[in-house]
């Protein structure tokens, strides 16, 4: 298993040092290359961030981790969308413990589905414009 941690660009790498020393396998820290490792990776596990979606549309599944409260509504992180969402140390272990091939093809299926529903059309940019404009109830012409 390789494991890279790219670092949010207002974050130190010095943070994670103490964490990643402790780990058994080896873990890197990555400061550049974003896509470059979302486009090789066999899975990304991120917060409801807009890093999940690229890397879906990068082919990558995700899973994302948060113990936020209330639950995140917004697809594609809520509990009704396609990302696994992973709320307690239990619900991670336990994802971990049953992830295979099977379940990643399954997982990049359904979020490359989602993707090409919500994202890749070519109505998508003027229906996530309407939906920005109903949900905060923008003017619809702000020049």
């Amino acid at each position: 298993v390789d494991v890279v941690v790219k670092i949010h660009p207002n974050e130190s790498p010095a943070f994670y040092q103490e964490i990643i020393a402790a780990q058994s396998y080896p873990v890197r820290v990555a400061e550049d290359g974003l896509h470059e490792y979302l486009a090789g990776a066999n899975l990304a596990v991120t917060i409801n961030s807009n890093v999940g979606l690229e890397a879906m549309v990068l082919g990558t599944p995700v899973a994302c981790v948060t113990k936020w409260s209330p639950l995140i509504r917004a697809r594609p992180y809520a509990t009704a969308g396609p990302v696994p969402v992973l709320r307690s140390t239990d619900d991670i272990r336990a994802f971990f413990a049953n992830i295979d091939d099977g379940m990643i093809a399954e997982l990049t299926a359904a979020e490359q589905a989602f993707v090409e529903e919500y994202y890749l059309h070519e109505t998508a940019v003027a229906d996530i414009v309407r939906s920005i404009g109903d949900e905060h109830k923008l003017p619809e012409n702000r020049s």
